[in-house]
């Protein structure tokens, strides 16, 4: 032959469909011809979102934490409409876990200050005026985001083994 195995890479390529995959098609007699579309997906986010804010005349802090725990039966399959397809289209639940591209903590800090240097500061406060618009006038500003990493399932798939899918 062409040294490609059809189908399976087990069962010596045989493509039939076993007792276990009829019973997960909708009409076993047309194969995977059906695609079913239902309204079976739900989804579940619980959240939790706190900032805190100082702020002065030359001084501006900012932190704000956000929790967030969000399940869904709805398989995610980055950015289709219409999801994935359902492992057991019999048990919509068996799909229902942690979204994959949801992170459980974030923080998200940012500071601004004025620099200490020019006219009316505390050091360098009585230089001219053109080495005050060199110097005078400056801010310094920091930024943080850190966040959790992504809940992770491995899967498998093999493109010509169907209906047989993870």
């Amino acid at each position: 032959g062409d040294g490609i195995t059809p189908c399976a890479p087990t069962n010596d390529g045989n493509c039939d469909y076993s007792d276990e995959d009829r019973a997960r098609l909708k009409i076993p007699a047309l194969g995977d011809y059906v695609t079913g579309f239902g309204n079976v997906g739900h989804s579940l986010t619980s959240s939790f979102q706190a900032q805190a804010q100082r702020q002065t005349k030359s001084f501006v802090f900012s932190v704000a934490y956000t929790f967030q725990n969000q399940n869904s039966s709805g398989i995610d399959m980055g950015n289709s409409s219409l999801g994935g397809d359902i492992y057991n289209p019999f048990q919509p639940n068996s799909d229902y876990g942690p979204d994959s591209w949801v992170s459980r903590h974030r923080v998200v800090a940012y500071g601004i200050f004025d620099l200490p240097f020019g006219t009316g500061k505390r050091y360098a406060s009585s230089v001219s005026r053109w080495t005050d618009a060199i110097i005078g006038g400056g801010q310094a500003a920091i930024n943080l985001f850190w966040k959790t990493g992504v809940g992770f399932t491995p899967f498998y798939v093999c493109g010509d083994c169907d209906p047989v899918l993870p």
